[in-house]
């Protein structure tokens, strides 16, 4: 997607130092927040966003965003989804439900056109 509409889409690298949990790392990149050691304890069961985000901004400007993967983006961003696939993310011998989940789902939303933003986040890659 990147190669044949490069308007269209963005290809990030993020690097994370341990220990990481994903609702830390998400309050950070849709924030631009630094995230802090509360937020740990927050993982389980994590309480919405409420600070401005990207994602918030995205919805009160009418874009439609889709999102399949981990789990915590549906707690973090509860009503901001035209659609999601969220699959459970705690069990840390599981690498291959989450990451199969956005594989079944990932290609057939390519092709649809009833989005502007699409999130894949995978775990075991």
């Amino acid at each position: 997607m990147s190669s044949s509409r490069p308007s269209s889409a963005r290809i990030f690298k993020a690097i994370a130092d341990p220990p990481t949990t994903s609702l830390q790392r998400l309050k950070g990149l849709t924030t631009g927040g630094l995230p802090t050691f509360v937020d740990v304890g927050n993982s389980f069961g994590a309480p919405a966003i409420v600070e401005d985000n990207f994602i918030n901004q995205l919805f009160q400007n009418g874009k439609k965003v889709v999102m399949m993967g981990d789990d915590t983006w549906t707690q973090l961003f509860p009503h901001h989804f035209e659609r999601s696939y969220p699959y459970p993310s705690f069990n840390v011998k599981d690498l291959h439900t989450v990451d199969n989940g956005c594989i079944e789902h990932l290609f057939p939303s390519l092709y649809e056109e009833d989005w502007d933003v699409l999130i894949a986040h995978f775990l075991g890659v």
